[in-house]
C-alpha cells in the first residue's frame, strides 16, 4: 500500500470531515502538500462555493488548480491571505479554514483567515508548542478541532469515488524524463507500482508495498 493512500488520504477526509463544511461555504486550506490536496479533494464532497489553496510552492497551487480541488491559490510569500480571503468573503473571513502543514506560521494564517463563529480544523503535525493568541481572539466565538485520523477513515475514503470525485487527477513527474503519469485517489495503490523511483508527486514521494 502506497503511503499516500495509508495515511494522506485518511487525514485529509479526516481534516476535512473535523472542519464541518456546509454546503455554499467559503474553506480555506493552508499547506497544499499531501495532506491538503487530499483534504481540498473530500471537502468537496460536503459542495463548498469556494476553496482557497495556500502554499508558497508555486507546484503544489499548480497542482491543486489543475486538479480542480481548488477554485482559488494563495501564496503568502506573495500575497496578503488574510486581506485576500476577506475580500472574497465580503469583509468576514472564511467559514472554515483547514492547517495541514504543522508550523506556527500556517496556523496563524489559518486562524487569522476564519471568520468570528467559524472553525479551524488542523492535522499538522507541530514539531514545537504552538501558540495561541487567545488575548485577541476571545470574543470571537471560534471552534477548533485537531487529531490524528482514526483507522476507520482509511475505508471513508472510498465515498470520493462513489460520489464522483475521482476525476480530480494529480500531475505526476519523472526527473529527466519528459513522461507524464496521472494519479487518482481510486487507481492510487495500482499507480504507486507502476511509477519510476524517482517519481516527483505533488502530494508527496510515493511508496510501493
Amino acid at each position: 500500500m502506497s503511503c499516500f493512500a495509508a495515511m494522506s488520504c485518511p487525514l485529509g477526509y479526516f481534516a476535512a470531515e473535523m472542519a464541518e463544511i456546509q454546503r455554499g461555504e467559503t474553506v480555506v486550506v493552508v499547506g497544499a502538500g499531501p495532506v491538503g490536496l487530499c483534504a481540498m479533494t473530500a471537502a468537496r464532497l460536503w459542495r463548498p462555493a469556494r476553496i482557497v489553496a495556500v502554499d508558497t510552492s508555486p507546484f503544489r497551487l499548480e497542482a491543486a488548480l489543475k486538479a480542480g480541488v481548488a477554485d482559488l491559490v494563495l501564496d503568502p510569500a506573495k500575497d496578503n491571505v488574510v486581506e485576500a480571503i476577506r475580500g472574497l468573503t465580503g469583509g468576514f473571513g472564511a467559514d472554515r479554514t483547514i492547517e495541514c502543514a504543522g508550523r506556527q506560521m500556517t496556523f496563524d494564517i489559518a486562524f487569522s483567515a476564519v471568520r468570528g463563529g467559524g472553525k479551524i480544523s488542523t492535522v499538522g503535525i507541530y514539531e514545537k508548542p504552538l501558540s495561541l493568541p487567545l488575548n485577541t481572539a476571545w470574543g470571537t466565538n471560534l471552534s477548533l478541532s485537531w487529531g490524528f485520523a482514526p483507522i476507520d477513515r482509511l475505508p471513508r475514503t472510498d465515498s470520493i469515488d462513489r460520489r464522483g470525485e475521482d476525476r480530480y487527477r494529480f500531475p505526476v513527474y519523472a526527473p529527466g524524463s519528459s513522461k507524464r503519469y496521472s494519479a487518482g485517489i481510486s487507481n492510487i495503490r495500482q499507480q504507486a507500482g507502476k511509477l519510476p523511483e524517482n517519481a516527483d508527486f505533488p502530494l508527496g514521494k510515493i511508496d510501493s508495498a
